[in-house]
């Protein structure tokens, strides 16, 4: 269960009581402006909406997303895939206006696939390092130059 306070901070708590996690800069609202929990269908992330600002939590509490808004709204943030993306948009209704936010989820840049790039980078050097072969030779420029009977230097 997850819960919001005036104050900006965002709690889960397990169903014994136990604390998951907790954000303590989540959004902020006073008294005469109500603060929002809206819980998305993807992931099970949730948007918590303050008098300023809008946050998207993910379900293991960390911030995926936030957003200044211009005005306080009034109502809860209504959520829906209102340009056919498949990823969620929120409207805000303040008093002047009707402020729209879409969500864009980006694949990938995650710390697996960075851990799995230098993985397979030390691989590729150590298999080189392994396979190198040294003998008598030389190295001119790049190219490896095999020392044979056939080679003589001109002091020869």
């Amino acid at each position: 269960t997850i819960y919001a306070v005036s104050e900006g901070v965002a709690s889960s708590y397990s169903a014994t009581g136990n604390l998951n996690w907790q954000v303590r800069k989540a959004p902020k609202w006073g008294d005469a402006f109500k603060g929002y929990l809206v819980r998305l269908p993807q992931d099970q992330e949730v948007l918590v909406s303050g008098e300023q600002r809008l946050m998207l939590l993910s379900a293991s509490g960390h911030v995926r997303a936030e957003a200044h808004m211009p005005q306080a709204p009034r109502r809860r943030p209504i959520v829906g895939d209102f340009d056919g993306d498949g990823a969620a948009d929120v409207l805000v209704v303040s008093d002047d206006a009707i402020w729209g936010f879409s969500l864009q989820y980006v694949p990938g840049g995650g710390g697996a696939f960075r851990l799995i790039v230098t993985v397979l980078v030390l691989a590729i050097v150590g298999t080189f390092f392994t396979n190198l072969q040294v003998d008598e030779g030389r190295v001119e420029k790049g190219k490896y130059i095999k020392k044979s009977a056939h080679l003589h230097r001109s002091t020869d």
